[in-house]
């Protein structure tokens, strides 16, 4: 089994990756200073390379005031990402 994990803390929020390969998935949380937190699932498909590149260009820029434009982002880039809160995955769609 092929695990990938990263952390990066930015000015704003922390992100922490870790990519299953059994799972097919990056799971991406953002958590910010008061430790809220949201974990995306972020499927493994044609999209991934753009769903990296929106992580790697927004990471410094990420604070709780913008976050949901981001997850908005990461949405319509990839669709079929699920959001992980209270341990309940539940289907995001983008506005």
């Amino acid at each position: 089994m092929g695990i990938a994990e990263l952390e990066y803390e930015a000015a704003g929020m922390d992100l922490k990756a870790r990519y299953e390969e059994e799972k097919d998935a990056i799971y991406l949380t953002l958590a910010d200073a008061e430790l809220r937190k949201l974990t995306l699932k972020i499927p493994d498909d044609d999209n991934l390379a753009s769903v990296l590149d929106l992580i790697v260009a927004g990471q410094d820029r990420l604070h709780a005031g913008n976050y949901s434009a981001f997850v908005n982002s990461v949405v319509k880039t990839s669709p079929g990402t699920q959001g992980l809160r209270d341990g309940t995955l539940v289907d995001l769609e983008a506005d």
